[in-house]
């Protein structure tokens, strides 16, 4: 049986391998550090209204008719395959196979599925005909005629779930146009995975360029078709699942159990995915699971219906989300017709985007897509609108040939914004479908500027104009333009983007501000500096920043060749705000230092290119392009990486990063650094060819190291063997901590004046820390807390840790953790608290079991400094910590990011071996209940140090009733069993350990 990678997004992230199916969660993470959660709640609510407006609509109309229209989907199945596989063997399927495959999708979608008998009489009435129907392709993009198949030898042989880019990249057709549908040999077990849509509010596609590109459904060769295989999950419903996602629907459990919905009413809550085929009734969450439903994990035998409300979604997205809802008005699944005299601009070779010559060579390709020959036809050329050439060819094309024509040069001036190539007359007479006659580029001609280049915004619009292009991918109106905007003056100019407000049929677009092409030939390496200024919306999630460089003239820019990229919150320099962002001092803004000495000896276009999603302004300034190299040999040291704040580890690797400074390649270089009485020195020079501008990674061989705090100091010298000529970047100090103090939960820190010994720690990377312990009073009661006061710090973005000793899951079956924080919220801005985990002992952390910030995590809203004082301005919050039972290395870490917001307090932190949210809370030392007792007793303790407790059960003459010991005793709950037999009556319940001694009065009473 084949599975599928999922990763399930609760508290922090696990592996599920027993009974998953689906990749389509792990395939749909962000490919930025956008907030999963938050695009979710975005798109449910979008969708909810969505919903409701549709239902007002469809009570108004119920008088006239109660029926829905039935949609129809064009479909293209890209059959990608490897080299060996003749058409019908292996990933190269049949026919057969692909047809089955789709009149199971429809029959399923329309509720005709035989097996629709074996839907249970519970959930009849929510059984759904969703009026989809799924028809393969009968035109292709150029209008011509298709079955709806294309096959093609794959560029690799197998593709995992990341490699959805690489096997789209095979075969692709317009997804606003067609569903595409990719069938390939997956690996890694892979059965399939869809792209999820999103809603048509702004910012909801986080990078809706690349995601259009590979927007579709995914299936392994062997689970595509019906009865084509013997497994489990060989009928087709891996298809029906998959599209279920792609038009909005998730997992019946909702990837997250009982209390995590997957939005639909008429769907039962459900602890977790199905697996197999049950044969009776399951039931999770205090009612009968749906495993019939297409979006559980059942095998393929066992599924049998959509619910109405699923229907309702999957209609919904279909008719208002992105790409999805363009699909209606797809002529995709409508019948080829060829008329004659057809001739079509199939291509604009030139001129291209950007051109560096104001003589232009146009040259196009032109196709028949008629029924006859063409022995004559006429091309015109138009700048911005205006006819300049008409050009007559005498060219034989028989149907569907193409070729390419070169049309009368032309001298243009540099202001020319469109040029438009369009068919005048085919045959001698009017062309036959005037649909593809025509094709427009959007154009810039660069002047050439000999770096370095300073641009700050200060001169005229007109003059940096005359340097500096603006334009828009779609030829609309570009949104860069220019404003005041507050840096180190008040009267401080800079570029802007305007996507604040932007109208929804911009979204998405690409708006160029372009560079003159830039001589670096004389330049001995290249950097690029620029500040820029961005907000974050906070119901956006997709504005997005891409610097990118061209070679030729800006004609293309390369992926490969992207510099800069920042996506939604990730590009955010200041706190979220609904309102329109202004910086307001430099404290907005942030610059960037690249170096791209790889094109120090070419001539270049930089492109800075936003993306707009209708989010908020975005400010650029000061923009530099230099060479950083004021000395022949300078090399420094730009980070320490790889270097835990608290480890138990006692062999450290440190890896160093060297920077070129120098205008010389650098072949070898030393590298001393000493641990208090310690020094050790390395020389590197193997394979070694630092070229200007670059940096090299140096690994530091690692110590013995014992428990202790440590200053490291490395310094690195002799470029060449010559002498540094610029010894200020030569030196860096680091400081790092060696702990095995290991502690088996439960835990819990209640603060007092002092951490020293405790095994907890403070940690900023770039200054002493911010933590510290305070001392106040509540409702006249002396307190300690460990104290965030942010509402001092105007450094934004700063991450402050506060970390744990090792803390040892490996012995317990279930796990949490309860904290007390108070904190208020000051109007926009979002301080965020984090919890992230370490199974390593602190080298990396890369689980979040927690995250809060803003609103959300406040207590008050306050715009003055904020401090607790009575017990209501607190809130005790619960983490499951049920991923980490097992592990024997764990440290969390409590992450603070300040964006100057205000003062936040931790206190009371506690882990539990129970995963019970609500624990009992007790202020003496030991409570016993239920009291009177029958069949258990159960027992709380409090205690403030762990201890192991002998728990004792006496008659009031002394005789031992019943007795056990408990280990590492501090915050449990433990449970006596077996006491039906004793006789009714007063007892004594004893606790004993080496520093208690406790008694409480019991009675039992059968």
């Amino acid at each position: 049986m084949k599975f599928i990678f999922l990763f399930v997004l609760v508290a922090g992230c696990h592996l599920s391998i027993a009974q998953d199916r689906c990749g389509t969660m792990l395939f749909n993470e962000s490919k930025s550090s956008m907030d999963q959660q938050e695009q979710k709640i975005q798109f449910e609510n979008w969708l909810k209204q969505e919903i409701f407006q549709k239902q007002i609509i469809k009570q108004n109309r119920a008088a006239v008719t109660t029926s829905e229209t039935l949609y129809e989907i064009p479909v293209v199945v890209h059959v990608v395959h490897q080299a060996s596989e003749p058409e019908g063997t292996g990933g190269n399927i049949p026919m057969g196979q692909i047809t089955s495959q789709i009149n199971t999708l429809n029959e399923d979608f329309r509720r005709m599925n035989a097996d629709r008998v074996n839907t249970p009489a519970e959930f009849e009435d929510a059984a759904a005909d969703v009026k989809l129907e799924f028809v393969l392709a009968k035109r292709d993009p150029e209008g011509l005629p298709t079955s709806g198949v294309v096959r093609v030898v794959g560029n690799q042989d197998f593709y995992s779930i990341s490699q959805a880019k690489e096997l789209a990249a095979n075969s692709y057709w317009p997804a606003e146009e067609y569903l595409n549908i990719w069938v390939a040999h997956m690996s890694g077990g892979l059965l399939g995975f869809a792209k999820f849509p999103v809603s048509n509010e702004p910012g909801m596609d986080e990078d809706p360029n690349l995601n259009r590109l590979i927007d579709g459904v995914y299936v392994d060769y062997e689970y595509f078709g019906t009865g084509f295989n013997a497994d489990d999950f060989s009928k087709g419903r891996t298809l029906v699942h998959e599209v279920g996602h792609w038009l909005g629907l998730r997992h019946i459990w909702g990837d997250g159990g009982c209390s995590v919905d997957d939005f639909c009413t008429d769907t039962p809550v459900q602890g977790s995915s199905s697996s197999g085929c049950p044969d009776v009734s399951q039931t999770s969450c205090s009612t009968i699971d749906m495993f019939q439903n297409y979006m559980d994990y059942t095998d393929d035998e066992c599924m049998n219906l959509f619910t109405n409300c699923q229907g309702d979604r999957m209609r919904t997205v279909l008719e208002n989300s992105p790409r999805r809802k363009e699909l209606l008005s797809s002529s995709g699944a409508q019948e080829a017709i060829q008329v004659a005299n057809d001739l079509g601009i199939r291509s604009v070779i030139s001129p291209t985007f950007g051109n560096c010559s104001l003589e232009l060579s146009p040259q196009v390709e032109v196709r028949n897509y008629g029924s006859n020959n063409i022995s004559s036809f006429s091309i015109e050329l138009l700048l911005d609108g205006e006819v300049q050439i008409t050009d007559s060819y005498v060219e034989t094309l028989i149907p569907l040939q193409s070729i390419f024509v070169d049309l009368s040069e032309i001298s243009i001036s540099k202001n020319v914004e469109e040029i438009s190539i369009k068919i005048l007359s085919v045959n001698g007479g009017i062309d036959g479908n005037a649909d593809n006659d025509c094709e427009s580029v959007s154009t810039f001609f660069p002047s050439i500027q000999i770096a370095p280049l300073t641009e700050d915004y200060e001169g005229t619009e007109e003059s940096i104009a005359e340097l500096w292009k603006m334009k828009n991918s779609n030829l609309n109106p570009p949104a860069w333009g220019f404003a005041t905007a507050p840096n180190a003056t008040i009267e401080n100019k800079a570029a802007m983007l305007s996507y604040y407000g932007a109208p929804g049929g911009s979204f998405g677009e690409l708006d160029y501000l372009l560079s003159p092409v830039l001589d670096l030939t004389e330049l001995p390496t290249a950097d690029l500096k620029f500040k820029y200024a961005y907000a974050n919306h906070d119901t956006n999630l997709s504005d997005a920043l891409t610097v990118m460089v061209s070679t030729d003239c800006g004609a293309t820019f390369p992926q490969d060749n992207i510099l800069f990229q920042k996506i939604g919150a990730e590009l955010s320099t200041s706190p979220a705000t609904n309102s329109l962002f202004v910086p307001a001092d430099q404290a907005d803004w942030v610059e960037i230092d690249i170096n791209f000495g790889e094109f120090s000896t070419k001539e270049v276009v930089i492109a800075f290119v936003g993306s707009n999603g209708g989010g908020n302004n975005l400010y650029l300034d000061d923009i530099q392009i230099y060479s950083s190299a004021a000395n022949e040999y300078d090399i420094g040291i730009t980070a320490v990486e790889s270097l835990p704040m608290v480890t138990c580890e006692e062999d450290i690797v440190m890896n160093v990063q060297v920077k070129n400074f120098g205008s010389q390649v650098i072949t070898s270089f030393s590298v001393n650094y000493e641990f208090g009485s310690r020094s050790n020195s390395v020389n590197v020079n193997s394979d070694l060819n630092l070229l200007p501008g670059k940096t090299e990674v140096v690994e530091i061989e690692s110590y013995n190291l014992e428990n202790n705090k440590y200053q490291m100091d490395v310094v690195i010298e002799r470029p060449n063997g010559e002498v540094d000529q610029d010894k200020s970047n030569n030196f860096q100090t680091v400081y790092f901590e060696i702990d095995t103090l290991s502690e088996v939960i439960p835990v819990r820190q209640k603060f007092a004046k002092t951490l020293e010994g405790s095994g907890w720690y403070y940690w900023r990377s770039d200054a002493p820390t911010d933590w510290t312990i305070s001392e106040f009073r509540e409702e006249n009661v002396s307190n300690y807390a460990l104290s965030f006061m942010g509402y001092d710090i105007d450094e934004l973005g700063v991450e402050n840790w506060f970390v744990s000793p090792i803390l040892d899951f490996s012995a317990t079956e279930e796990a949490s953790m309860t904290f007390d924080v108070s904190y208020a919220n000051k109007s926009d801005r979002n301080d965020q608290l984090q919890i992230l985990a370490s199974t390593n002992c602190g080298r990396v952390y890369p689980i979040e079991v927690y995250n809060k910030k803003g609103s959300a995590l406040a207590i008050a809203q306050s715009e003055s400094a904020w401090s607790p004082v009575t017990t209501e301005d607190w809130r005790n919050e619960f983490v499951d910590l049920s991923d980490l039972v097992g592990d024997q290395e764990v440290r969390l870490a409590f992450v603070v990011t300040n964006q100057n917001g205000n003062n936040l307090y931790l206190d009371n932190i506690e882990f539990y071996v129970s995963a019970d949210e609500n624990q009992i809370v007790i202020t003496e030392s030991m409570r016993a209940f239920p009291n009177p007792a029958t069949d258990y007793i159960e027992v709380k303790f409090n205690f403030n140090i762990k201890e192991e407790i002998l728990l004792r059960i006496m008659s009031l003459d002394g005789d031992v009733i019943a007795e056990q010991s408990f280990p590492n005793t501090l915050n449990q709950v433990y449970r006596i069993d077996h006491i039906q037999s004793t006789n009714n009556g007063m007892y004594i319940l004893q606790a004993i350990g080496d520093f208690t001694n406790l008694s409480n009065k019991i009675i039992i009473h059968q």
